[in-house]
């Protein structure tokens, strides 16, 4: 006999794909298709050892790719997926955690935060509230969920009806 680890028969399957962000595929000259996604199930542990990523039974506010990660933002946390799987937001297995495994972070201030919008760069990720700004990143300059820390990195009111924008050497943002 041999040991294999499995999903418990007592916890979901995972996402449903029908309520998840769905994709716009370019399928030719002025052709697209909109269609669901099928994210990938969990295929180890429960909902203690392998919960679901924290947008889960909430909305989500924002999305992006970085670092070969698919992330989303949802109240103040940011969920990013394994690295090279976009669409599977579960640990590989249950016994423990291996850098290729979805990162889930929390932003952490005095000021209530909800995260609206986001800017990937090459230092890394910043994060913006409607009162606060934030940098996802990691010391190591590579994200892993044991590595990655989000630190706040200014203060200023910003619209949450206007997207950021890179332009090369700044980011700006709108102001009331």
């Amino acid at each position: 006999g041999y040991w294999e680890e499995t999903r418990s028969p007592f916890a979901s399957a995972g996402l449903n794909d029908a309520t998840m962000p769905h994709e716009l595929v370019n399928t030719g000259t002025n052709t697209f298709t909109f269609k669901q996604i099928s994210y990938t199930d969990r295929e180890s542990g429960d909902n203690d050892t392998n919960s679901h990523p924290s947008f889960v039974g909430e909305k989500i506010t924002g999305g992006f790719f970085h670092n070969n990660r698919l992330g989303f933002l949802s109240k103040d946390n940011v969920s990013m997926s394994r690295a090279g799987e976009s669409f599977n937001f579960y640990f590989k297995t249950a016994q423990t955690i291996i850098d290729s495994d979805p990162i889930d972070v929390s932003c952490s201030s005095i000021v209530p935060t909800k995260l609206h919008a986001v800017l990937p760069t090459a230092q890394g990720v910043i994060l913006f509230s409607a009162k606060q700004q934030f940098i996802l990143f990691s010391d190591s300059g590579v994200l892993t969920p044991g590595l990655s820390t989000i630190r706040a990195i200014s203060n200023y009111e910003m619209d949450e009806d206007v997207q950021p924008v890179d332009v090369g050497t700044n980011l700006n943002f709108i102001t009331n």
